[in-house]
């Protein structure tokens, strides 16, 4: 039996109302993230059901990203301001930074950005309206990295130069 015939059966999922706004607010959500969840999970659902190529376990866990990140962006109304987690004047700090996404405490903002939203540097620093000279990198990491990059002669020559005569 194809694999996505047998996990269509099993999910049982009707496409006429899976994104039907109506049904998916009809349930009782205790906030915004479930509601997110939710969709999140029945567009996956959907998607799954009507692909006819097969997805690796390890192509899930991108799409999933992927899609959520997605519909959060749908669910956010147009008119509702965005909260970053912590203020903007709060989140640089010697040791970390926060992101604003979710207020997680990182040394390096790029590889997070990437991996959890699928967002470049450039989309995050112009979703919160950040100065293009805002850190990526928590400032005393970024001073460790160079001290070790200039310690190992990084960017030098290694020969030595040859003297004039």
């Amino acid at each position: 039996m194809n694999e996505h015939k047998h996990m269509e059966d099993d999910l049982n999922i009707d496409d006429d109302s899976m994104l039907d706004e109506e049904s998916l607010f009809n349930n009782e959500y205790d906030s915004e993230s479930d509601i997110i969840i939710d969709a999140t999970i029945q567009v996956f659902a959907s998607y799954m059901n009507n692909s006819h190529e097969p997805i690796s376990v390890d192509q899930i866990k991108e799409l999933l990203y992927s899609m959520k990140s997605q519909v959060k962006e749908v669910f956010r109304s147009p008119g509702k301001p965005l909260k970053p987690a912590v203020p903007v004047e709060e989140s640089i700090h010697e040791d970390y930074l926060v992101c604003l996404e979710d207020g997680k405490k990182l040394k390096v903002l790029k590889r997070y950005l990437q991996n959890r939203y699928h967002m470049s540097l450039d989309a995050y620093k112009e979703r919160w309206n950040l100065p293009a000279d805002y850190p990526v990198v928590a400032p005393n990491y970024s001073k460790v990295r160079q001290k070790l990059a200039v310690d190992s002669g990084l960017g030098y020559s290694r020969k030595p130069k040859a003297k004039r005569a």
